[in-house]
């Protein structure tokens, strides 16, 4: 089938079926790289005029974080995509600050990039207070799944008690998450005793 490289439609039809696919690879365990960086690529050929532009930047982003989190899962270059998803939710949350998957999703690709600042000795504390903060914000505005996301972040600060909190008041919040709340509140614990010396 052809496309019209003018059509809006059609690229937005391409860069939605190419975020699903990758989306879909990753979870399986393929690669979903090439797909993901379609997603991203397609999204980029429209513009504000053709499509609301908080919705177009929100899954820009999220066809870019992807693809750095598919990178970061096999040691690639990650942290151009990170900070190229980053860019898309500033300019998402300057038009929409109320958005709350966006301030979720802004606080997961700060978190990660923390992550890999922290793996080369460098200090990763502005990333990851800009994105406890993205995070709160997130929760303040109702997007309550973000809760999970401050206590993987607040157990990578060694914030453990407080980690172990936010676990538990997104459990209660969302009772069919159970079982994945109870493995992460028993990894933070021993995470804990580990740092303690093994007390």
């Amino acid at each position: 089938m052809k496309r019209d490289p003018n059509s809006a439609a059609a690229w937005a039809a391409l860069a939605d079926l190419a975020l699903a696919a990758g989306t879909r690879r990753e979870a399986r365990g393929e690669d979903g790289r090439p797909a993901l960086a379609r997603a991203a690529e397609a999204y980029g050929r429209m513009t504000p005029a053709e499509a609301d532009a908080a919705a177009l930047g929100y899954n820009r982003a999220l066809a870019r974080y992807g693809l750095a989190a598919a990178e970061q899962l096999r040691s690639g270059p990650a942290e151009p995509a990170f900070t190229a998803a980053i860019a898309d939710l500033e300019a998402v949350l300057r038009a929409r600050p109320g958005f709350g998957d966006a301030h979720n999703l802004r606080g997961n690709a700060r978190h990660h990039l923390g992550e890999l600042a922290a793996a080369r000795g460098e200090d990763a504390k502005a990333l990851w207070s800009a994105a406890e903060a993205d995070f709160r914000e997130a929760i303040r505005l109702g997007f309550g799944l973000a809760r999970f996301n401050l206590g993987l972040l607040l157990r990578s600060m060694a914030r453990f008690d407080e980690a172990i909190a936010a676990f538990e008041e997104g459990g209660r919040e969302t009772p069919a998450q159970a079982e994945w709340v109870r493995a992460r509140v028993e990894e933070t614990r021993h995470i804990a005793r580990e740092a303690a010396g093994g007390k």
